[in-house]
């Protein structure tokens, strides 16, 4: 048995590599022994190590830091396992240490190129891989401790790629350097890919903040497979670019009958047109974006950014501006009329202002019932502009608006306005509540 130990091909402990040399018949059994002697005076040496050479005692949390730490060294160290017969442990930790500094030099490559090639997005997950996690991992290997820090790495790398993101580290099954080298050299491409369209990122990142109605800062999106899908999508048409339309959608729906031929097609064309590493990195996502463009083609998802035409008779303008002076008017009219009926019969027949009605919401210019009553005298197009202040998310993506149990969660029924919004909207005919589901999912507000 001539078993490679690698940065790639073992997550063995020490505990378990010296086992399986034994049960292999690859050392003996005294030699086993003497093995394991030696794994507890180097594990007393780091103990000090890590302690500043102040004390022998360690949590038996950071004494399994100094396990993982010498197995992950004794993992990378390319060496054969069958020369633990007369190699030591520190031989086999030297050698992978010094496989793990050029990991780590590596990463500082991929990062210096990052600095100067990131893309100038409005994304905090993106903004934060750059400017705040790989920055700290690399500090942390600078460390008095940082040689402990090769194994594991505490930063999220929540940006997603393609394929996701590495939660608790346990998605690609690697953690450490191997980790973060992982993830950069798959950052990186995907950075390379779109930065080939770093004059319309601008616009396409616009465009899909007005086309799904959210911004982008907050958003857990990958920007490749954004990019890739508008990509895609163009080139199926013979256009070059990465925003569209809405006439040129329908062009592409047109393709329905051959689609995925097509799509091949603009793929084939990729290979001469981009370098062979962003090639194969895509290639390995083709069947996830046929899949993207078959719901796509079954109306089951709004899977592209286009230029939007948007009917006006959807879009509702407000201008948030303060004049107390005005306001205070409004309230004393209003507090003046001593019942409801004349109170909702004033505030709709007066043309108020969407923050003043809230406003005046707030100054408990309704009790009770009294809010009941104002909202059945709303129009189904004023409610459901109340719905989307109460839940801003509603109808976000295009998404269909349902108003059932889950979506009643998202109210503030601490907020008394709100409380008997809901309980109106459960109150009404049927008809009248779908209509109203609709117009949340259309109704786009645009502030001056």
């Amino acid at each position: 048995m001539t078993t490679l130990l690698s940065k790639a091909s073992s997550q063995l402990s020490i505990l378990e590599t010296l086992n399986v040399c034994r049960e292999n018949h690859l050392i003996t059994s005294n030699r086993y022994q003497e093995l394991l002697i030696e794994l507890k005076l180097l594990s007393k040496e780091f103990v000090l190590k890590f302690n500043h050479k102040k004390s022998s005692a360690i949590s038996k949390k950071n004494y399994q830091r100094i396990l993982d730490t010498i197995s992950y060294h004794v993992n990378h160290s390319m060496m054969e396992i069958s020369k633990f017969k007369s190699e030591s442990i520190r031989t086999f930790y030297s050698q992978g240490n010094l496989e793990i500094e050029k990991d780590i030099h590596e990463i500082k490559e991929i990062y210096k190129q990052l600095v100067i090639s990131r893309l100038r997005v409005e994304n905090d997950r993106y903004n934060s891989i750059i400017d705040e996690q790989i920055p700290r991992f690399l500090k942390s290997l600078d460390e008095y401790r940082g040689e402990f820090n090769h194994c594991h790495t505490d930063e999220d790398l929540d940006y997603p790629l393609i394929d996701g993101i590495p939660l608790d580290h346990d998605m690609y099954k690697v953690d450490g350097t191997d980790l973060v080298l992982y993830y950069l050299n798959r950052f990186k491409i995907e950075n390379d890919f779109c930065n080939l369209f770093k004059l319309r990122i601008y616009d396409l990142v616009k465009q899909y903040e007005v086309c799904k109605d959210i911004e982008i800062n907050l958003l857990n999106i990958n920007l490749c497979e954004l990019f890739l899908i508008q990509y895609v999508a163009n080139r199926m048409i013979q256009k070059i670019d990465l925003v569209l339309e809405e006439n040129e959608v329908q062009n592409i729906r047109l393709l329905s009958h051959r689609y995925r031929q097509r799509i091949n097609e603009v793929y084939e064309e990729m290979k001469m047109q981009f370098g062979k590493d962003i090639v194969a990195y895509l290639e390995l996502f083709k069947e996830n974006i046929m899949r993207q463009f078959d719901l796509f083609y079954r109306d089951e998802i709004e899977l592209l950014v286009y230029n939007k035409i948007l009917d006006d008779k959807y879009c509702v303008y407000l201008t948030d501006t303060k004049d107390s002076v005005h306001f205070e008017l409004l309230f004393n009219a209003i507090q003046s009329i001593n019942t409801t009926k004349g109170k909702v019969e004033y505030m709709q027949t007066k043309q108020i202002g969407l923050f003043d009605i809230l406003d005046l919401f707030d100054h408990e210019i309704f009790y009770g019932d009294e809010f009941s009553a104002y909202f059945l005298s709303c129009t189904n197009q004023q409610l459901a502009l109340f719905v989307k202040i109460a839940c801003p998310d509603a109808g976000k993506f295009n998404m269909k608006v349902e108003f059932n149990k889950s979506f009643y969660d998202d109210f503030n029924l601490s907020v008394a306005w709100q409380m008997y919004l809901a309980k109106t909207l459960q109150s009404i005919h049927e008809s009248d509540r779908m209509e109203i589901e609709e117009l949340v999912r259309k109704i786009r507000i645009v502030m001056n």
